[in-house]
């Protein structure tokens, strides 16, 4: 019987929650996760986005995106989501942008000295999931660090209360070592279960070198650009191992679809067999997102998501 709590090797379903359309319609996709045999649910973040959109863009942490259909607090919300996984075997785990929020969060207004707007000239990351817009940064400097953690503890606090049973960190070496370490601590301290993955793909080795005393329980390897012959990916391994256990990526969220790298049926069924293959027993678990069970050629948009065309997969 597969157990809700397992960490060791998570298997982990990558869900859009605007691609699923309002909470009424969740159940037929936690229902696929439990016919697939995943173990972990991680949701992109189902809050309320700044006037871009951008839901990697978060303008108010305690309510969720109106196109979920549901105008109650974020906490009763995600307990809600939370039972619902529980009761098919899963552990809900919740995306965590740390590093910034929208233009026109209250927060920024209430606490304008811990923001610096963002670059607007900044050019795109690719170890991002999903490009930003309007951002106010966190500015992490000596006097902010301290307040920043506690607020940030005190979202945190209250969904582990609701159920969440653990994080993906978006871009963990853009944060202060100490402060990541502060904010796992905090977590840990409330919920031992609870589990942080650091999304590292593409991260340069000092930037990696910087995360080794953060906590970290998993890391996310490059997998999904492996051609399963380049000596890169064993390089990369041995430096996420000193990390954390390196968890393998079927595909990218937010990027260039498989299917896309495939001229034809044969060769697209063959090359999801392979990556499947390994990734299912990769040693330290894997991660796969929402619509790779179709081979969906469409990318997981942040932002104008289609539950409709999602449907008709």
């Amino acid at each position: 019987m597969r157990d809700a709590e397992r960490t060791d090797a998570p298997a982990i379903y990558y869900f859009q929650p605007l691609l699923a359309g309002p909470l009424e319609e969740w159940d037929r996709h936690l229902d696929r996760c439990r016919e697939m045999g995943f173990t972990h649910l991680l949701m992109a973040p189902p809050f309320q986005p700044g006037r871009g959109g951008n839901i990697f863009l978060t303008a108010d942490h305690d309510k969720l995106h109106p196109a979920l259909g549901r105008d109650l607090p974020a906490e009763t919300i995600l307990g809600e989501i939370a039972e619902q996984c529980a009761s098919r075997g899963l552990a809900l785990w919740l995306d965590l942008v740390l590093d910034r929020v929208a233009a026109e969060a209250p927060v920024v207004r209430a606490n304008p000295t811990w923001f610096q707007a963002a670059p607007s000239d900044e050019l795109p990351d690719p170890r991002q999931l999903f490009p930003k817009n309007r951002a106010s940064v966190f500015r992490f400097d000596a006097e902010s660090e301290a307040p920043i953690a506690e607020w940030w503890g005190r979202r945190i606090a209250d969904w582990l209360r609701a159920g969440v049973r653990g994080f993906r960190l978006d871009r963990p070496h853009m944060l202060p070592s100490g402060f990541l370490q502060q904010v796992i601590e905090a977590a840990k301290s409330a919920s031992p279960e609870c589990r942080f993955v650091g999304w590292t793909p593409g991260l340069a080795p000092e930037d990696l070198a910087r995360l080794q005393t953060a906590g970290i329980d998993f890391t996310v390897a490059s997998t999904c650009w492996w051609d399963f012959r380049a000596d890169w990916y064993i390089d990369e391994h041995a430096r996420l191992e000193a990390v954390a256990p390196p968890i393998a990526l079927s595909e990218m969220p937010g990027g260039v679809r498989l299917a896309e790298s495939y001229p034809n049926s044969a060769t697209l069924e063959e090359g999801y067999r392979r990556i499947v293959r390994y990734c299912a027993t990769s040693e330290h678990g894997w991660l796969m997102p929402m619509g790779f069970e179709f081979a969906c050629a469409a990318p997981l948009e942040a932002v104008h998501a289609d539950p409709a065309a999602f449907r008709a997969q």
